[in-house]
């Protein structure tokens, strides 16, 4: 490991280093660089460069060997990035964006131009952003105690350099004036619209502010920072903490593909243990005919983060406060203001009166739905009390065979998690004339083979590339689907690298990451998922192809870098693609027969899609009314009986048997960890888009290529190249029908004509 007195020293070879690009991979060429020469201890300034610009193989390896997370060279070496790395290497990552931030600010202002003033803004912190997003990957699927130890002794400093940035007044001037020239006005659209993006992001981020109140900001963007993490954490590890191990005789009804994948405990095998993992959890709640045992992992579930160590209370009531502080140092009157801004619903209260509206529009369907959900409980059962919250999904499920003869898991068995994603590949290829290839691992190919594999961070994560059907290569991503205890829950998709072209001109390619944590492999059987899942697997790919097509060469509006109430339309839109025949014909086949899914469950499935859709899209608006009202109203939930309050507000959203019942607040990792805070109303905001835009595709035929690339080009490959709503009009050729969601879910009646 390099000293801190070295930092300097390094920080010429990273400057270097850092436009170093991949010898074995398209995403990069093997440019021609100038390198540093260190002696063995790596003390001397001694620097030079040999007469053909280039750095010997063996000092380059000696430098990265010390700086495994600095590396940028492919295919990424995981095992080397450990945790004892992750300090030095980002300190010396955040040294060299500093440096090439003030060589920057040295711009004089009679020589603005892009090549001097933007340009280099793409470009400073490229080391940085790559090894951060190792480090904040690493930190979602490889938890241990050294990790986070480590990422919360740099993550203070990276969000202050981050959040320091907007407050570089020299650096803020030059970029006005370079706004104000002759050549920012005649700019291409793409550097204009980045431009345009650069202002608002600074203005929005306090540049305009007076030193007391950035030094506010910088406070507030710690502290927050520190508490999301730790609120993941208290999920993640209260979630660990709990299990029980329940005899057969307790686990009556629960699928035997459930309790094939659940762990056997006891000296004979005797007893099968339950977790709150969602592949044990959502099961158990679903089929278990012991309410008691429903009763126990219900109540266990709700006090995931609500008691010590784990207790996210405090934590919540504190991002909120900030948060609230935060904006009104902005010049917002909330922090959903704040948020919403720049978004396609504007402002908080926009944002509540979407949501508000559809919760007038369907609640009849709604009541409609908890009552006829009530009245079969009391037809099965002789219990006076009525249903409880435990109690719901056991007697949905029992409703939905009934009404419909359907059963979830009678289609597990045609759904083979590697017949499900080659099926996924096959309607990706056809809807957009692409070709998509497994790489082996090094978990996975023979040792022969093993210099041509791919190294991954765990031996259940797959490779994969991306290329035209011309052959032309696109990008790269990996797949991650299994739960573990060092994974943090549900599924996810995130850029590993946006594709870009580097300083250096060359365009550097995308690669992905896809995560979620569905039923896993037994030992008797491959991993069979249920629908909900394959839907997820098609939700998280929905959001791959949006980082894979982008094709705007700046990478702060490429790809997924839209506003946040529009990202989430090509991943919802993907989903229908789950539902339909032609496509779940492509890969919907029994695991041992080969055969089809029969015509009888197709049709009960497709019934039961509608199932309680009032109920189930109440839920929803549930958790985005509890999203707004925290971060909108702040000022009524700020009091000692401020969760008590807010459980009255969300009265008309829940159910009668979840009125007296605990929230999922101290679990809501996506608004208080996730980056949906004032936003999570995104998800229902883009099914409205989504319901809309699909029906091109219904038109044309589900998996028409001509319908398939019009969506990749006007939407896919723009990034936020223009507004979000602009878009969609392009793929559409007129605005979105708000009716068409309520449409899809039959929640909606035909106007009376007056």
């Amino acid at each position: 490991m390099v000293s801190r007195d070295s930092w300097e020293e390094y920080g010429v070879i990273l400057a270097s280093l850092m436009s170093a690009s991949c010898q074995h991979h398209p995403a990069w060429k093997n440019d021609q660089l100038c390198y540093t020469h260190l002696d063995t201890h790596r003390e001397k300034e001694c620097l030079f460069m040999n007469s053909k610009n280039e750095i010997s193989a063996d000092t380059r390896k000696m430098v990265l060997s010390d700086h495994p997370f600095l590396d940028t060279s492919w295919p990424i070496q995981w095992s080397r990035l450990q945790p004892c790395y992750v300090v030095e290497d980002i300190r010396l990552a955040l040294q060299e964006a500093s440096s090439k931030l003030e060589a920057l600010e040295q711009v004089a202002f009679d020589d603005l131009s892009w090549d001097h003033t933007l340009e280099p803004l793409l470009h400073f912190d490229d080391v940085l952003k790559q090894a951060w997003a190792k480090v904040h990957h690493l930190n979602s699927v490889c938890d241990s105690e050294d990790l986070r130890k480590a990422y919360l002794e740099v993550l203070p400093e990276v969000t202050q350099f981050y959040t320091s940035i907007p407050f570089r007044t020299r650096l803020w001037k030059l970029i006005q004036a370079y706004a104000a020239t002759e050549e920012a006005q005649q700019l291409p659209e793409v550097r204009k619209r980045y431009l345009q993006r650069t202002m608002e992001g600074f203005v929005d981020s306090g540049a305009d502010l007076e030193p007391e109140k950035k030094a506010r900001i910088l406070e507030i963007e710690q502290r927050l920072s520190f508490l999301a993490n730790q609120f993941g954490k208290n999920v993640l590890d209260a979630k660990n903490a709990w299990t029980y191990d329940a005899t057969q005789e307790e686990l009556q009804g629960l699928p035997e593909s459930v309790l094939r994948t659940l762990q056997r405990i006891g000296s004979k095998n005797e007893r099968y243990r339950l977790t709150l993992q969602a592949p044990c959890f959502g099961p158990c709640m679903q089929y278990l005919e012991n309410r008691a045992l429903r009763q126990k992992l219900w109540k266990a579930y709700m006090t995931v983060g609500r008691e010590a160590p784990y207790d996210n209370m405090p934590l919540i009531r504190e991002i909120l406060s900030l948060s609230e502080e935060h904006a009104h140092i902005l010049g917002e009157p909330t922090h959903a203001d704040c948020v919403l801004r720049r978004r396609m619903a504007k402002s908080g209260q926009q944002a509540l009166q979407f949501i508000e509206d559809l919760h007038r529009r369907i609640e009849k369907f709604f009541h409609r739905d908890v009552q006829k959900l009530q009245d079969f409980y009391h037809e099965q059962t002789d219990d006076p009390d009525g249903m409880r919250s435990w109690d719901a999904a056991y007697w949905s499920e029992k409703l939905c065979q009934q009404l419909y003869h359907f059963d979830e898991e009678a289609l597990r068995p045609y759904f083979a998690i590697e017949a499900v994603i080659q099926g996924l590949f096959s309607v990706a290829e056809k809807l957009y004339g692409i070709r998509i290839r497994e790489c082996p691992t090094e978990t996975t190919c023979p040792p022969e083979a093993a210099v041509r594999a791919i190294p991954v961070w765990h031996e259940s994560v797959k490779f994969y590339e991306v290329f035209e059907a011309s052959g032309n290569y696109i990008g790269a991503f990996y797949a991650d689907w299994f739960p573990r205890p060092s994974k943090r829950g549900g599924a996810w998709m995130e850029n590993l690298i946006t594709g870009h072209r580097n300083a250096n001109g060359m365009y550097q390619y995308p690669i992905g990451i896809i995560c979620g944590n569905l039923t896993p492999p037994s030992a008797e059987h491959p991993s069979l998922l249920t629908h909900q899942e394959v839907l997820t697997i098609f939700h998280e790919f929905g959001h791959l192809l949006h980082g894979l097509f982008g094709k705007v060469d700046i990478e702060g509006i490429n790809a997924t870098h839209v506003v946040w109430d529009f990202v989430e339309l090509p991943s919802q839109l993907m989903e229908n693609f789950g539902w339909d025949r032609k496509s779940l014909d492509l890969f919907a086949r029994h695991y041992e027969t080969g055969k089809r899914i029969p015509k009888k469950l197709f049709q009960a499935m497709r019934s039961a899609r509608h199932h309680l859709s009032g109920m189930s899209m109440m839920k929803q608006l549930s958790l985005s009314k509890l999203d707004l009202e925290l971060y909108h109203h702040y000022e009524q939930y700020r009091d000692v009986h401020w969760e008590e309050n807010l459980q009255k507000t969300l009265v008309p959203y829940r159910p009668p048997w979840n009125v007296d019942t605990p929230s999922i607040l101290a679990q809501f990792d996506h608004i208080f960890d996730g980056g949906y805070d004032a936003g999570y109303y995104s998800y229902i905001w883009a099914q409205v888009l989504e319901a809309d835009a699909f029906s091109a595709f219904e038109k044309r035929g589900i998996l028409d290529p001509e319908t398939g690339n019009r969506f990749r080009h006007c939407i896919l490959s723009q990034g936020d190249l223009c507004d979000a709503g602009q878009l969609y009009r392009d793929f559409m050729g007129r605005n979105p029908d708000p009716e068409a969601l309520l449409k899809r879910e039959h929640l909606w009646e035909v106007p009376l004509e007056r």
